[in-house]
């Protein structure tokens, strides 16, 4: 009987370690944590792919000044932190502006250059009717089509607090090919 009680303690006491190294293990990790690490990950994919940022709009969207496709280092920075680069673009085709009628095809990559979604196969692609600082389908996507036209492709690099909910939940930026940009009135 003295037994079964000392290997009830010795298994009892056995649990509990096991539980508590369990519980160690666990993630504490914060939000703040996530996003300085998304940070860093960040600062390493630009310094790994020496890419370069421009807020001169003037200069980059004049075909004349920078011809399409822009060199694949150098990425225009939104106001809101976006950056995107153009890889097709036509000024003769019709803009995005307030009210027009949007439908992008698109894939996503992290930034170790996985595919982690796209929508190519969907006969619907992402649709929405652009509205100037909005938020549809995110604020990240909103103001990078603002630079846009019909038939534009370009690559953005979008942080988590300017992306879609679950990028958001995920922390990571994200960088995403748009192609097949159908704009219509």
């Amino acid at each position: 009987m003295q037994n079964k009680a000392k290997s009830k303690v010795f298994f009892s006491v056995i649990a509990c370690s096991m539980l508590l190294l369990g519980m160690a293990s666990c993630s504490t990790e914060t939000y703040a944590d996530k996003r300085k690490a998304e940070k860093a990950a960040f600062s390493a994919y630009v310094s790994s792919h020496n890419l370069e940022f421009s807020t001169d709009s003037a200069t980059l969207f004049n075909p004349e000044l920078t011809p399409v496709p822009w060199p694949e280092n150098l990425y225009f920075q939104t106001n809101r932190g976006v950056y995107i680069r153009l890889t097709v673009h036509d000024t003769t085709q019709l803009a995005i502006t307030d009210g027009v009628s949007v439908t992008l095809y698109y894939d996503v990559y992290d930034l170790s250059d996985n595919l982690v979604g796209t929508n190519k196969y969907s006969r619907e692609g992402e649709y929405f009717v652009f509205t100037s600082g909005g938020s549809t389908p995110c604020s990240g996507w909103n103001d990078a089509v603002a630079c846009l036209r019909h038939g534009s492709e370009a690559e953005i690099l979008i942080d988590s607090q300017l992306g879609t909910d679950d990028q958001y939940d995920a922390v990571e930026t994200l960088h995403i090919k748009f192609y097949d940009i159908f704009v219509k009135k």
